[in-house]
């Protein structure tokens, strides 16, 4: 074998290694959020209603569940945060807000068996789920998330199919998100009913 050979070798076992490992991937994978935050950060006008903010939050649930979960989990809240979200934090029992005022909402990793699995079938029609437990501006924001971006990758189908395929994955990470918070809402709605 000669020196490019080994070389050639060597530069396979480099990158297969490079993406082969995890915390690579999550943090080219975590890069456009943090974009973010340097960009959210700067200005008091993009100021986050909760505690930690949604892309902290989102970062957590990648880290703690991975990206396929974190993404759903971190979509969800994205979903959750409009201006309805003091309003429902205000119906739990033991609502908690941060000193300056924000909404203190951690990642809960508990364990419900028992959860009103019924209201998934709504999720079928984006929002629904949510609305049907008493959600119903967390149901409007979904609903608006995923026929916006289906319906902004239906337009550009024929003319642009890559802008199609990232707006019609768009809408799916939405409505999966959407099936997540309709039963984390119930299970939440189960907690509080017992």
């Amino acid at each position: 074998m000669n020196f490019n050979n080994y070389f050639l070798i060597f530069i396979f076992v480099l990158i297969n290694s490079i993406f082969t490992s995890p915390s690579f991937l999550k943090s080219i994978y975590k890069t456009p959020v943090k974009l973010w935050q340097k960009l959210s950060y700067s200005t008091p006008l993009l100021d986050c209603q909760f505690e930690p903010s949604c892309s902290n939050y989102f970062l957590h649930a990648i880290d703690s569940t991975g990206i396929i979960n974190g993404t759903i989990i971190g979509v969800d809240r994205i979903i959750r945060c409009n201006p309805g979200a003091r309003h429902y934090h205000l119906q739990k029992d033991n609502p908690t807000f941060y000193n300056d005022g924000r909404i203190i909402d951690y990642i809960s990793f508990e364990k419900s068996t028992e959860i009103q699995s019924n209201y998934l079938y709504y999720s079928i029609i984006p929002g629904l789920g949510r609305a049907k437990n008493e959600r119903q501006i967390d149901g409007l924001f979904s609903f608006l998330m995923v026929s916006s971006s289906l319906y902004k990758g239906y337009k550009f189908k024929n003319t642009h199919p890559n802008i199609a395929g990232f707006y019609f994955t768009l809408g799916s990470i939405f409505w999966i998100s959407d099936f997540y918070g309709t039963w984390r809402t119930a299970k939440s709605a189960t907690n509080r009913n017992k």
